[in-house]
């Protein structure tokens, strides 16, 4: 995974790259990227590359990481569920364009580990996981928020993200609370 560092000739390297492959990933699929194109993109020498990073999954991967981390240093989650929702829709610390080519991509997985990380985090603080009151279930709970949530971040997507943060935020309070979105009332409804 994605070994912390603090020097700025590190840094550079590592933002250079991320940059480079999310600029190939505009033009051709992942699949066909390789480490060659990135370093020659990036205009670093592939021994760059390999002290950094072990593979471009993971020059992704800790990009996505870097993103919940900074996430979290600037909103703390609280016990309000909806305003926690509302936070994270508003403030949601992928851009539209990296959701839309992760998940072009098959790449959509990776936030699967970068909401996991924010909940191991934050899990003390955050009203609806102490829902079922005992820790035991909290690892079903903990994967049912990561899915919805994923869920909805993908449905958003394929909806041309033509719904606003405060839009998703209901959606995912409806889900969450177990009522049904269209009828503000406990579901299961027929359509």
């Amino acid at each position: 995974m994605c070994r912390k560092t603090k020097n700025s000739q590190a840094l550079q390297s590592r933002r250079m790259i991320t940059e480079a492959l999310l600029r190939l990933m505009k033009k051709e699929p992942y699949v066909n990227i390789t480490i060659t194109q990135i370093c020659l993109e990036a205009q670093v020498v592939r021994q760059t590359f390999y002290r950094n990073y072990h593979s471009k999954q993971e020059v992704l991967e800790c990009f996505v990481m870097q993103l919940i981390d900074e996430y979290q240093s600037k909103y703390a989650p609280g016990n309000d569920m909806q305003h926690n929702l509302e936070q994270l829709f508003t403030y949601i610390p992928f851009s539209q364009e990296l959701l839309l080519l992760l998940k072009q991509n098959g790449l959509f997985f990776l936030l699967e580990d970068a909401f996991s990380q924010y909940l191991d985090t934050a899990t003390e603080k955050i009203v609806f996981m102490e829902l079922l009151g005992s820790s035991r279930y909290h690892c079903y709970l903990k994967d049912f928020i990561i899915f919805t949530m994923l869920s909805i971040l993908s449905r958003w997507i394929d909806n041309g993200f033509s719904e606003t943060p405060a839009e998703l935020s209901l959606i995912a309070q409806h889900f969450f609370s177990g009522t049904d979105p269209l009828y503000n009332q406990p579901g299961p409804h027929k359509f």
